[in-house]
């Protein structure tokens, strides 16, 4: 069996059907989004998540490559094939933090196309609406086709400096001099399509470009970005099944694990499920289940907007918006969750079509753990010993099951320094998860024939399962402490059967519900294996 070459970091069309890399097949839906929708389109989607992909999947479609598509589902719906001229910008590009980088960026974005269609040497050289502009005109001229405008993660630029009001407002500058022309060029334009994570206010990108369509969040586009729960069972079953033979489960229980830890993932009241294909394709790539899309970057520019809103990271999960809000730009938004969402943190976990309102939530276990265990000592002030201290303390604790010092560390709040109180909070959160996390684990180190365990206690509001993750067929585990009176209760999924046992033996494991506290509560549930 031939090894199979899966695009870990690969973004181009051409490289990944030319160099045999796995491709799930998305070109229905970029037939149709060509052909059959809008002639301006707007996709937010997460960093990650295939939307530079698909740009250059659109480029090479509109370029009439019917070479690369051989085999794949628009070969049959495409007869055409005709070459428009198009003009790709990555804004991505645009690194640098300095309005002036910027500038040099679409300066030499600009430049490669003039060549190309021989239109250099404008009178401007920086006036760039009018270097768009002239370009467009000379490409549907000397071609006899209009053109295909295409603008691959818009926002970078902005993102990069999003906690600098100065900064954001010299690039928007920029960008209204760049796009604003494109309002009259409609005659010359075939499609247009602008991919980014969030939309922003005062930038003629979004004003001035006629019947642009926000796709974002409508129900037949869900699919377009990212691997649905559908394309991951038809294009990687043999991986699933190789995986399943390196972990010592059934090919059922691999996808369990796969669906706990990566996917989740909705962009619209349809609740297509959606995989995250950065980390899918990692797995596949190295056969280890890791947090590959919450790590691949220090999210910096998520912990400068939860400042912005005073956000607290242990009230994230069951929030509910009205559907009218998520098109609101960035600039205007009252909350953190918005962004969130649109940053993959969150996702939308049900829609009300009455009153129009969607329930947003934590995704999968990846972002669960990544929020705990990466973003929230990166919240807190890393710089103040105290905290650090408090941490390292935590961590220890946890590890040698010392509840005494995790029951006087929950207790402490005089010792937590902070930002007016705020670390104080997330550090009791983080006490709570630490030792929910660790509670947990032990659970599964005593239990055999587990295939997920959470821990939910009221007090602490902490959910683990998704973390631990499947380990062998069997039952699923469920302790509950539930009350003042520290009662503790078993639930256990065998099957399609659910049972619960309050006090109770059940596969050599026994409960007893007495103690002073609600960890001890618990604890007491591991004893008497």
């Amino acid at each position: 069996m031939s090894q199979r070459r899966f695009p870990v970091g690969v973004q181009d069309f051409e490289k990944i059907i030319t160099e045999g890399f796995v491709y799930v097949d998305k070109t229905e839906y970029i037939y149709n989004l060509a052909n059959n929708y809008g002639d301006a389109i707007f996709l937010s989607r997460p960093r990650r998540f295939g939307k530079s992909l698909l740009c250059s999947t659109l480029r090479h479609y509109f370029q009439g490559h019917k070479e690369l598509f051989k085999g794949l589902a628009i070969e049959k719906l495409e007869e055409k094939w005709t070459e428009y001229p198009v003009f790709h910008f990555d804004m991505s590009q645009c690194k640098n933090d300095e309005p002036k980088g910027v500038e040099e960026s679409l300066r030499s974005l600009l430049l490669g196309f003039e060549e190309r269609y021989d239109c250099v040497g404008l009178e401007s050289p920086t006036n760039y609406g009018d270097r768009l502009k002239r370009l467009i005109e000379t490409a549907h001229k000397r071609t006899g086709n209009r053109a295909v405008l295409i603008f691959d993660e818009y926002d970078s630029p902005v993102l990069n400096v999003i906690d600098d009001p100065e900064k954001i407002k010299a690039i928007k500058s920029i960008y209204n001099s760049f796009y604003g022309p494109v309002k009259s060029m409609s005659d010359h334009l075939r499609f247009v399509l602008i991919t980014g994570i969030t939309k922003f206010s005062q930038m003629s990108i979004f004003s001035t470009i006629n019947n642009l369509s926000n796709i974002s969040m409508l129900e037949q586009w869900e699919g377009l970005c990212g691997i649905t729960a559908q394309e991951l069972e038809r294009d990687f079953k043999e991986d699933i099944a190789q995986m399943a033979i390196k972990f010592k489960v059934t090919p059922e229980e691999m996808i369990q694990r796969l669906r706990d830890r990566y996917d989740g993932y909705h962009f619209g009241p349809g609740m297509v499920d959606v995989y995250n294909p950065f980390s899918i394709v990692n797995t596949f790539a190295n056969k280890v289940l890791k947090d590959y899309w919450f790590t691949s970057a220090t999210p910096s520019a998520l912990i400068k907007i939860l400042d912005k809103y005073n956000f607290k990271l242990t009230d994230i999960d069951n929030k509910q918006v009205y559907d009218s809000s998520f098109d609101q730009p960035f600039d205007n938004m009252k909350s953190a969750l918005h962004i969130l969402y649109q940053s993959g943190y969150l996702t939308i976990k049900d829609y009300d079509f009455i009153d129009e309102i969607y329930t947003l939530g934590i995704p999968n276990g990846e972002v669960y753990s990544g929020f705990y265990n990466t973003l929230m000592p990166l919240y807190l002030n890393p710089s103040d010993d105290d905290n650090t201290s408090l941490l390292i303390t935590v961590q220890r604790a946890m590890r040698n099951d010392d509840i005494d010092t995790v029951r006087f560390l929950r207790r402490g709040e005089d010792t937590v320094s902070g930002r007016a109180g705020r670390d104080k909070d997330h550090i009791t959160a983080l006490i709570d998860q630490r030792f929910s996390d660790n509670l947990a684990q032990r659970l599964i180190d005593k239990v055999t024939g587990v295939v997920t365990a959470d821990i939910i206690a009221e007090q602490i509001g902490s959910r683990v399962g998704w973390k631990l993750g499947t380990l062998r067929a069997g039952a699923v585990i469920l302790i509950r402490v539930v009350d003042a009176a520290h009662e503790a209760e078993l639930i256990v999924d065998i099957g399609r059967e659910r049972h619960a046992v309050h006090n109770g033996d059940l596969i050599g494991f026994r409960g007893e519900c007495s103690g002073e506290s609600r960890e001890e509560a618990a604890l007491l549930l591991l004893e008497g294996h």
